[in-house]
C-alpha cells in the first residue's frame, strides 16, 4: 500500500545530473539494488494537507 501512495502522491524522476545504472546490483549472496538519487515532485497542490486529512 505505501508504494501505490507514494506513486499516487509523487512523479518519480531520474537525476539527469547522475543517471540511475540499471545494472547497478551488488554481487553479493543477496542482490541488492545500488543507491541512485531521484527526485519527487508532488502531483497535487498541497499534497501534505490532503494526505494528513486522510489519516484522521
Amino acid at each position: 500500500m505505501d508504494t501505490a501512495l507514494t506513486l499516487w502522491a509523487f512523479d518519480i524522476k531520474e537525476d539527469p545530473a547522475q543517471p540511475i545504472d540499471t545494472m547497478g546490483f551488488t554481487d553479493t549472496a543477496k542482490v541488492h539494488v545500488r543507491p541512485f538519487k531521484a527526485g519527487f515532485t508532488p502531483r497535487i497542490p498541497r499534497l501534505r494537507e490532503v494526505v494528513e486529512s486522510c489519516m484522521d
